[in-house]
């Protein structure tokens, strides 16, 4: 058999790119799995730069009245039951000391029985927000609590909305909470309550992580930012949502871009995108705004239609020293036309990475799949290598993958490198960040 030096170099590259390919599949690790009494949810990731990362998820039990129902846990029917939005909710961390190879065991950061007593008979403590405060293991976690003294504590009980016979006379209490480590989530404070001086409506934050700008630390929440310029001692209201009065926005994550510059992005409430769908605005899943003062104000509000993903929480972080961002979520089929009706939980599939090179006026680039199957919320983090740390929900092996609420059978960690990502273009018609067109 006769082989040219042009046939043999081709097959050496071919021979090299499998090896890779393999060896970047391989380097996908489940850092929570399900059980027959819990799931986890809603990954949260901090780095601080220096091969240190620390990771967050939501650990649920269920309410007990739901779970007594529920004959058979490893059913279908009893993994919805306990990883349920309300119930019994702690919080868990993982640590590592070496960009996301290895990782410490599963530790309890924040119990939700700690918030029992005082009449409370139920608690959840969620959406894990991480924030490195120092590259020494210093890290600050925001996080919301929401207890009831009645049997449940779902949303639907909120005291500003009309509540179902279902609350049975109980009202949901939620609150913004922190704690803090200085030993890498091995140990963490006393929880500490959140308070501002008058009216508040920000008592969720993230999920996913905060930032540190000039030393201030900077929280997204539903509807905008948070900010403290004493590593939490005291806070403030930031940056508020600037297309609604009335909060459109929801789950938020931030990204530090160059010349100090936060970029914020946010899931749309589904109510403000059925309006906007109404008055033949267009189906918009996300809204975004950067702020230029260290997260006080916002401008270039944008109602984003770039990201054919369904109503759903993403990760973001910035590249090539804050000129691009790459932005983590399940992709909708652009073979279809979508309706805010029809983004829902059984369209959370295919979970990519897509940058985008221009904030202003660019289009996202053609996004690499890292899970095919079913998929759910992310988070992504800075590597101290120059790669990409991604922590998804998705489904844990081929037959949940299939499964359309699959992913919140795992949440899984991988790495990516962002020379792997293609870049979008400009719009032809648009002033771009860089004041050309």
């Amino acid at each position: 058999m006769n082989f040219t030096v042009k046939s043999i170099v081709l097959l050496v590259l071919v021979f090299a790119a499998n090896i890779t390919a393999a060896a970047e599949k391989s380097s996908e690790q489940i850092l929570f799995q399900y059980d027959k009494v819990s799931c986890y949810r809603i990954p949260a990731v901090a780095s601080s730069n220096r091969g240190h990362l620390l990771v967050a998820a939501e650990h649920r039990f269920g309410t007990p009245n739901k779970m007594a129902k529920t004959t058979d846990t490893s059913s279908k029917i009893g993994l919805i039951r306990r990883c349920s939005d309300d119930g019994r909710i702690d919080i868990v961390v993982r640590s590592s000391d070496d960009d996301g190879e290895s990782w410490s065991e599963v530790k309890t950061a924040v119990s939700h029985k700690r918030f029992l007593g005082d009449g409370y008979t139920i608690a959840a403590a969620g959406n894990p927000t991480l924030v490195a405060l120092r590259e020494d293991g210093n890290y600050l976690m925001v996080f919301s609590v929401a207890r009831s003294k009645s049997t449940g504590n779902s949303a639907a009980c909120l005291p500003a909305k009309k509540m179902p016979a279902a609350c049975k006379g109980g009202i949901t209490d939620v609150s913004l909470w922190q704690s803090k480590t200085v030993d890498s989530g091995n140990t963490w404070s006393e929880p500490s309550k959140i308070e501002f001086s008058g009216l508040n409506p920000r008592t969720r934050p993230g999920p996913g992580h905060g930032l540190v700008v000039d030393n201030r630390v900077v929280v997204p929440v539903f509807g905008g930012l948070i900010i403290s310029d004493d590593e939490g001692k005291t806070w403030k209201n930031g940056a508020q949502d600037p297309l609604e009065k009335n909060l459109s926005s929801s789950e938020s994550n931030v990204a530090l871009m160059d010349k100090g510059r936060i970029y914020w992005s946010a899931r749309v409430q589904k109510s403000h995108a059925m309006r906007m769908e109404s008055k033949g605005q267009g189906v918009s899943s996300r809204i975004s705004a950067i702020s230029e003062d260290g997260g006080v104000t916002f401008v270039h509000p944008k109602v984003e239609k770039r990201f054919d993903m369904p109503l759903i929480q993403s990760g973001v972080v910035s590249i090539n020293g804050g000129r691009e961002l790459v932005l983590s979520y399940p992709r909708l089929l652009k073979s279809r036309q979508y309706s805010i009706s029809d983004r829902q939980d059984q369209h959370r599939n295919n979970l990519i990475l897509s940058r985008l090179s221009d904030i202003k006026c660019g289009s996202p680039g053609a996004g690499l799949q890292l899970q095919s199957g079913s998929a759910g919320y992310s988070d992504l983090a800075s590597l101290s290598d120059g790669r990409i740390g991604i922590l998804m929900e998705a489904g844990l092996n081929e037959k949940w993958s299939s499964n359309p609420i699959g992913y919140i059978t795992s949440i899984k960690w991988t790495k990516v490198s962002p020379s792997k990502l293609k870049a979008g273009e400009l719009e032809s018609d648009c002033v771009s960040s860089e004041g050309t067109k």
